[in-house]
Order: structure tokens, then sequence, then C-alpha cells
């Protein structure tokens, strides 16, 4: 529900309705706990068009998610703010951070909590190689309607896109005809991302090492550029990225970053129907109640569901 009908149930004011979610969100302010976080996730979510991006902090130890701080914009600023107030006592005793490939994220993070490993998310991974893909798969159908051929890749996006177990029947027939013609690049660039796939599976760090940079060197003389360009920042990040693989076993949520704890922050309705209001609130760190301020109104405070840990020996299964 929104607070407008909230405001219409209780047969009052939205002005009321907003006064009671921040009296709320600042008794959790004064009554919650900061002792014991040893895990932290940082991720970016976009704003507004104002605003643009909001810079968000998150606890992920076992057990406990909750959402630390919200900040306004990316910046190495915007981070540095958090732990100044989050404290060095605090900062020293992290062991686990997970973020993405941000630059002024890393930075932050390599001064202010050296000690803990850091790991990369593996959502912003796929990420980039699906954008890599859709790049192959755009400029290969441009050439090829300008050559005058049959458009094979026409509205085959998310069928190179999507997980194979995420198909349809009728997506995984086209796909099957697709990938019969293995001359395209499309073809080859996807043949490289589901390849990959294999990365995650592995338990121990120096063979998932192996297979990367086996993985790196067979798309750097494939000849296509934009999955050329994810490569180059695989190897970039490498020892971050093999982080993920000496975690596991003292961090089950290892690579799943607060992705699996952003939902937890919904669109509308008071962020803190109970007394769970664990925001910072610290010059720009607002608390949800207060991010209209910032031009985001989304806000709702739970928890997320803890991932089921495998328990099958070797390689693990596919998170």
């Amino acid at each position: 529900m929104t607070w407008s009908d909230v405001a219409a149930a209780f047969r009052t004011t939205w002005e009321n309705i907003f006064r009671s979610v921040e009296m709320a969100v600042q008794w959790g302010l004064q009554h919650r706990s900061l002792d014991g976080i040893e895990s932290l996730g940082i991720d970016e979510l976009y704003g507004s068009r104002r605003e643009k991006y909001l810079t968000l902090v998150y606890q992920i130890d076992a057990g406990t998610k909750r959402l630390l701080g919200i900040g306004k914009k990316r910046t190495l600023k915007t981070l540095l703010r958090f732990f100044r107030w989050f404290g060095p006592k605090r900062s020293k005793a992290l062991r686990f951070i997970c973020s993405d490939m941000w630059k002024p994220y890393l930075r932050v993070v390599a001064k202010k909590a050296a000690q803990a490993i850091h790991v990369l998310d593996r959502f912003h991974i796929a990420s980039h190689l699906s954008k890599a893909i859709d790049d192959v798969r755009a400029k290969e159908a441009k050439a090829l309607h300008a050559r005058g051929l049959q458009p094979f890749l026409t509205r085959t996006r998310w069928l190179l896109l999507k997980r194979p177990e995420n198909l349809t029947p009728k997506q995984e027939i086209g796909l099957g005809e697709l990938l019969l013609r293995s001359n395209l690049r499309s073809v080859r660039a996807y043949l490289l991302k589901e390849d990959i796939q294999r990365f995650w599976t592995y338990v121990s760090p120096y063979w998932a090492g192996v297979f990367l940079d086996r993985w790196c060197t067979r798309v750097m003389r494939s000849r296509l550029e934009p999955m050329k360009e994810v490569a180059r920042l695989l190897r970039r990040h490498r020892e971050l990225i093999l982080n993920g693989f000496r975690a596991r076993g003292q961090w089950g949520p290892h690579l799943r970053n607060s992705r699996s704890t952003r939902s937890t922050t919904g669109r509308r309705g008071p962020c803190c129907r109970t007394k769970r209001a664990d925001h910072t609130r610290n010059s720009s760190w607002r608390c949800c109640s207060t991010r209209r301020k910032i031009g985001d109104s989304r806000g709702r405070l739970g928890l997320a569901q803890q991932p089921s840990p495998s328990s099958a020996p070797g390689r693990r299964k596919k998170l």
C-alpha cells in the first residue's frame, strides 16, 4: 500500500503517516546495535533523474540482512562518508565485503577495510557479458541487413541472453535453429558466455583461476571486440573475482552481494512498519522515511531469505 492508501484507510493525512514513519525510524536508529557486523554488501541503485544513483550499504551476515545506509550519488566521497560514520573499529572487524567493479568502491574498500576479503558480485559480471553479447548481435544484425542477407538474428535477443533453463519451449526451438549457424559471430559469443558458467562451479581458487585464464585467452583470440573488453575487465580484477572462491566455506552468500537483499527495499509504502529501522542518518546518509528529499520515495525494509548452501562435494551447484 502507498502512504496515501494508508492515510485513506485510517482517515488521516499523508503528512501524519509520514511523521509516524519518521518516529518509527528514529526509534529504530536509537535502539539498533551495530556490533558483530562482519560482512557488508555495497551496491548502487538508480534513484531519480535528479540524483541519478544512490549508494546502498547492507549488512549481509548469515541470518542478519539489513540495510545500513543510503547515500547520494555513487562517488568516492559518498562511500568514504559511510565508513567515517561506521567507524575505524567496526571497519577493522569486517571479514567480507562484496561489491561491483565500480572504481570508487574498490578504492574506498582497499583503503578503509584492507583486511577484509573483497568479493566481486557475480551479477555484475554476468551483466557485462550480457551487454557484450547484445552488442555483438546488434552489430551483426545491422551488417546482415546492409548486405541484403536473410535476417537470422531478428527477434533473437532474449534467445541469447536468457539462461537455457529459463527458455520457453518455443524459444528452445528457436535457439536450437540459431545454434546450427555456427559461423555467426553472435553464436560464438553465446557459446563463450555459456562456457564461463562452468567457472562458477569450481571450488579450488587455483583451478578456477586456471579456467578463467584459459577462457580469457580464447576470448582474446575470438575477434569479438565487445567480448574482448569483458576479458580485459576480468583480467584486471582477477584476484577479486577469485576471492569469491577463497571465501567459500567461510561465508555462505559469497558472490550474491546485496542484490538478494535489495528486493527487501520495495517501491512504495512505509519502510518501517515494525520497529526495525536500521538506516544511517548522518549528513547525506538518510533513512528511507526521508528519501523523498533525495528524489526517491521507494523503501520498505525487511529480511531477505538465506540461500541454502550446496552440500555436493567437489564442484558446487550453480548459484
